[in-house]
This record gives C-alpha cells, structure tokens and sequence, in this order.
C-alpha cells in the first residue's frame, strides 16, 4: 500500500530539515523542487510567475507517480501551487485543480506554522516573514477547501517533530 505524507508550511517552518531526517532514517522521500527550478530560471524576486509554477507543479506530479510501495513523505504538494498561485493572484490552470482532485495524497497533512527564530532568506528564499505567514494562511486555505485534515506540528527539535508525525500516521 502507498501512503504519500505531505509536510508543507510557509518557507523557512523546518519543513526541508524534517524531510532530510526522514531520509536518514531511510524512509522514502521527495524533496522540494522549487529551489532548483528558481536556480535553473535565475529567479531573483519572490514573486513567481506562472511559467514557474507550471514547471514546479510537473516536476510535483511526477513525485506523486513515483510513490514506492510504503511511507512517501513530501515536502509540498501540486497544492502548495495552488496556494502560491492564489497568494500572487494568477489564474489557477484548470488541470492544476483536475490533477489535484485526481491525485490524493494521504488525508492527514502536516503543516509547519511560521517560526521566527528559525527564518532566513537565502537565494532561493526570498519571500519576507511577513510573506511566509501569508502563504501560510493561503495553503492552510486551499488544504481545507481540498478536504484535508491538517495537523499543525510542533515548534520543537526535528527529531520531536518526526516522532509527532510518525505518531499521528
């Protein structure tokens, strides 16, 4: 049976921290696409544009096809797309919404709140705190309207996170 765990949250919530814990604990994981599709584009602004998100949702839609047999955790989803669409007022593709409704991921989804001790911005990151809390509250939204039940996780050590996830699976 094929289990696909989503971890979203605003940026810089310790989501990327707890996917590479998983990984050395030798469950399956998909890393963020996002990072290296903003390096492959030179993207130096933190609003994307849809040329972005259709080639981040792609790139989503094939982890979702790649699921191995067991626990799959996901750092993001296509819907996270959804959320960063609707924050930054772009038409939602209909088939982002087609794919979405056709391709569920396990009902629980955890969701890393905002977290100012830990927030940075890099080259990649490039959205304020500010920024992170809105796109938080826009894929907390678009989750709900999607039907699924989002479990917020703790503010504590990556290794407390992972035992809280695995917990509630």
């Amino acid at each position: 049976m094929i289990k696909r765990i989503i971890i979203t949250g605003g940026p810089s919530s310790g989501k990327t921290s707890i996917i590479n814990a998983l990984k050395n604990k030798g469950y399956s994981c998909f890393d963020e696409v996002s990072r290296e599709i903003i390096k492959e584009m030179n993207i130096k602004t933190a609003f994307k544009n849809i040329d972005f998100e259709e080639t981040v949702f792609r790139k989503r839609k094939r982890d979702f096809l790649n699921a191995k047999s067991g626990l799959n955790f996901y750092d993001r989803s296509m819907l996270d797309n959804i959320a960063y669409l609707k924050k930054n007022k772009h038409k939602i593709p209909t088939y982002f919404k087609t794919d979405c409704e056709n391709h569920r991921y396990y009902p629980l989804v955890f969701i890393a709140t905002p977290w100012k001790d830990i927030y940075t911005v890099d080259d990649e990151r490039l959205e304020s705190f500010n920024d992170s809390i809105q796109i938080f509250e826009t894929i907390k939204q678009v989750y709900k309207e999607a039907k699924y039940n989002l479990i917020k996780i703790p503010q504590s050590t990556v290794n407390e996170r992972i035992s809280f996830i695995i917990n509630k699976i």
